[in-house]
Parts: C-alpha cells; structure tokens; sequence
C-alpha cells in the first residue's frame, strides 16, 4: 500500500490555479490477457487511438477531478472491509464497438466489486465491465481499416485479488497511470 500523494507532488492539470487530479478505481489486465490484447490487428490510422498494454485495466468507478487526492484514497481504503472476498473476472468473448466509440473487450464477474466503489464515491455513470482496446477519434471514420479488430474473439478468467487506486497524468501526448493505493481482498 502506498502513501497518499498530495496533488502539487505530482505535477498534475492546472485549471486556474487549480491542482486537479484524475482519479479511478480499477483492475488491472492479468498478463495472460494482456498476452492475447498484444497480438490483435491494431493499424496504424487517424481514425483510432489505441491504447498501450501499460494502461490495460478495467475500470470500476470513475471518480473524476479531484483537488486533493489523498482524501479521495484515505476514502478508497477505508471500503477494503466493505469489499466482497476475491472475485472471478471473465473476459471475452469478442472484442465489440461500445456506444461511446470505444473498442471494448466485455468483462464480466466485477459488478459486486463496482458497486462497492460506486456507492463510496456516488458515481454518476452506470458500471459496464470492459477494457478499452481503442478510441474512436471521430464519429464516423472515413477510414475502416481498424474495423478488423471488431469480432476477434478473445477470452481469458482470473481471479481478481487487488483493487486499485489510480491516478491518471498527462505525459505528452498520452497518459500515464500512477497506483496511489492498493485494496488486497481476503476470503
């Protein structure tokens, strides 16, 4: 388990002044299904950006800009009591386009898990198991050429023992996710 961090260590978003910090609750990919992610077809086009394997995970609540971090993680440990024991994730069975635009792989298995996080911090949006693969960058793409990836059936289970806090930073022209703290579920 880490530290919290506050948001002027980090070097974080400055919105007038503010110090503002993403912030989520997640599940990591395992390697195995990160093994499987890494041979899909993922062309090179304007149309798409694909994620890296270093941010593959499974969202489970979206708490969103926060100011001070350290309150949001001290809240984030403070539910390892409410967390249900370790849970059975599925992944699969074919990777689909979401109605947000997003190349998706279902995951199933989390729900319980999810409602823990989005009760704590009254999350506004609706839990859908999934991993982002990619985003569409555009509505409707000219270009297809990333269209064959829909339908490429992948599929891969694991039990799902830690739960972490991350906090999302820019780093040039993509992201990079740093763990602020770690929920390790016991049966």
């Amino acid at each position: 388990m880490r530290t919290p961090v506050a948001a002027e260590d980090m070097g974080l978003y400055d919105h007038g002044g503010l110090q503002l910090v993403r912030l989520f609750v997640a599940v990591w990919a395992p390697s195995e299904l990160r093994r499987a992610l890494e041979l899909l077809p993922r062309p090179k086009t304007r149309a798409v950006s694909w994620t890296l394997p270093d941010q593959w995970h499974i969202t489970l609540c979206f708490i969103g800009e926060v100011e001070t971090p350290q309150y949001a993680v001290e809240a984030f440990l403070d539910r390892s009591a409410a967390c249900p024991p370790p849970q059975l994730a599925t992944a699969g069975p074919k990777v689909v386009l979401s109605k947000k635009r997003l190349i998706v792989l279902p995951v199933s298995g989390l729900g319980q898990l999810a409602q823990v996080f989005q009760q704590a911090f009254g999350a506004q949006r609706k839990f859908f198991g999934h991993l982002t693969i990619g985003r569409l960058r555009h509505p409707h793409p000219i270009e297809d050429s990333w269209r064959a990836i829909l339908g490429i059936p992948v599929e891969c289970s694991w039990e799902v023992t830690t739960v972490d806090m991350i906090a999302s930073l820019p780093d040039g022209h993509r992201r990079r996710y740093e763990v602020l703290g770690t929920i390790r579920l016991s049966a």
